[in-house]
C-alpha cells in the first residue's frame, strides 16, 4: 500500500472498492493535521497567551474529545502547568471548584454536545478564560478563542478530530514552554503520520484474529497512552461492534488480565519512556499466559505484531499511534460487515432507542 496517497476511491488493498467516509478520513490525517495547525496560527498565539497566564488548566469533553482532552493535560503536565481533565458531564453536573486564574478548554468536534456546554456555561458564569477546540463550521460559541481543526467528519468513529485536537495541544503547550522538547518534534509531526499509514496491512492481519468468535481485545497504555487506549477501544466498537475493553497498564496487572484466556488479544500502547519496565513486565506476562500481543512503539520483544513510532516525545506519541488503532476499528468493521459511519443509526432499533436523547 502507498502510505502517502490519500485521494478518494483509492484501491482499498490494491482493489477498487469505494472508500467509506471514515477511510477517507484516517488517509487523509496527516495533510488535516498539518492544515489544522497552519491555518489556526493567530488562535494558537492567542491560545497559548491564555493558557501562559492560567494559575490552573481545566479540560473537558466527552468520547473521543474527552480522551483529547485527557492527553491536553498530559501535554500541558508535561511543561510544568497545573492541568487536569474531566468528563465534561462531571464537570457540568457534579459540584465544581472554579478558582479564580482558572482556564478552561473545551473539546467538541461538532460543537453541540449537551454536558460540554454546560460545562462551558457554568466557566463563563463563573468568569473564567475559555477556549473551545472544535470542528470547521461547528455549532460552538462563547470561548474567547476558538480553534476549528478539520472539516465535521462524516463519520460517526472520529479519527483526524481526534489526532488534530490532540496535535492543536501539543502546539499550544510548545508555544507557551519553547524550549520543550515539543518544540522540535512537531514539525516532523505530518511526514511521521504519513509513515504510519503503512501499519494498515499488519494491522489487517490483527483483525483478522480480532474478529473471531469469541476473541477479546485489551487495550492498556499509562501516562497519556492511557487516554489513548480508551480512545481506540472506544473506536473499535463504534465502529465494528467488537467488544474491547481499555487498562491503565497497572490495572491490568492488578486483575485486568483476568478477563482474557489463551489466544486473546493484547494491545500495548509503548512508545519508548518512562513505562517501559512495566511495559516489559506485562509482556512477559502476557506471553506465560499465551496472549497475542500488539506493540505499538518500543522495542518489538516477543510482540507477534509491532508497529514502530518515530521518536517523538512520550507524551506525543498518541498522536502517531492513533493511526494503527484507527485502521484497526476500520479493518474489524469491513472483517464483520458493519458500516463504520453511521453510528449504528441505520439499524431502527437503535435508532428508537436514541431518538430524543440529548446528546
Amino acid at each position: 500500500m502507498n502510505a502517502e496517497t490519500s485521494e478518494p476511491g483509492l484501491a482499498r488493498g490494491g482493489g477498487t472498492a469505494q472508500l467509506t467516509a471514515m477511510e477517507e478520513t484516517i488517509l487523509g490525517q496527516p495533510e488535516a493535521v498539518s492544515r489544522a495547525i497552519s491555518g489556526n496560527l493567530d488562535k494558537l498565539r492567542d491560545a497559548s497567551r491564555l493558557v501562559a497566564a492560567a494559575r490552573r488548566v481545566r479540560l473537558c469533553g466527552v468520547g473521543a474529545s474527552g480522551y483529547a482532552a485527557e492527553i491536553g493535560a498530559q501535554l500541558l503536565r508535561a511543561i510544568g502547568m497545573d492541568a487536569r481533565a474531566d468528563n465534561s458531564f462531571d464537570l457540568a453536573v457534579y459540584p465544581t471548584s472554579f478558582d479564580p486564574g482558572d482556564l478552561l478548554i473545551v473539546f467538541s468536534h461538532r460543537g453541540d454536545n449537551a454536558h460540554t456546554l454546560q460545562a462551558l456555561r457554568r466557566a463563563l458564569i463563573s468568569g473564567l478564560k475559555t477556549i473551545g477546540i472544535t470542528g470547521q463550521g461547528s455549532a460552538l460559541r462563547g470561548p474567547e478563542v476558538i480553534i476549528e481543526t478539520v472539516p465535521l467528519e462524516r463519520s460517526s468513529t472520529h479519527t483526524a478530530a481526534f489526532t488534530s485536537a490532540v496535535a492543536i495541544m501539543a502546539t499550544i503547550a510548545a508555544r507557551v514552554e519553547p524550549r520543550s522538547t515539543l518544540t522540535a518534534a512537531l514539525p516532523g509531526l505530518p511526514d511521521h503520520l504519513r509513515e504510519m499509514l503503512a501499519s494498515r496491512a499488519m494491522i489487517g492481519a490483527v483483525a483478522a484474529e480480532l474478529v473471531q468468535p469469541e476473541r477479546r481485545a485489551l487495550i492498556v497504555g499509562a501516562g497519556a497512552g492511557h487516554a489513548l487506549a480508551r480512545a481506540g477501544a472506544l473506536a473499535l466498537k463504534e465502529a465494528s461492534y467488537v467488544p474491547a475493553e481499555a487498562n491503565h497498564i497497572e490495572d491490568a496487572l492488578h486483575g485486568g488480565l483476568h478477563g482474557l484466556r489463551s489466544g486473546d488479544i493484547l494491545i500495548q500502547i509503548a512508545p519508548g519512556g518512562r513505562a517501559d519496565a512495566r511495559q516489559a513486565d506485562l509482556a512477559g506476562v502476557a506471553d506465560i499466559l499465551g496472549f497475542e500481543r500488539v506493540k505499538l512503539g518500543g522495542a518489538a520483544d516477543a510482540a507477534r505484531w509491532h508497529v514502530p513510532l518515530a521518536n517523538v516525545p512520550e507524551v506525543l506519541a498518541p498522536v502517531l499511534a492513533a493511526v494503527p488503532l484507527h485502521w484497526l476499528a476500520l479493518e474489524c468493521a469491513l472483517a464483520v460487515g458493519a458500516d463504520p459511519d453511521h453510528f449504528r443509526r441505520d439499524d431502527p432499533r437503535w435508532d428508537r432507542a436514541y431518538a430524543g436523547l440529548e446528546m
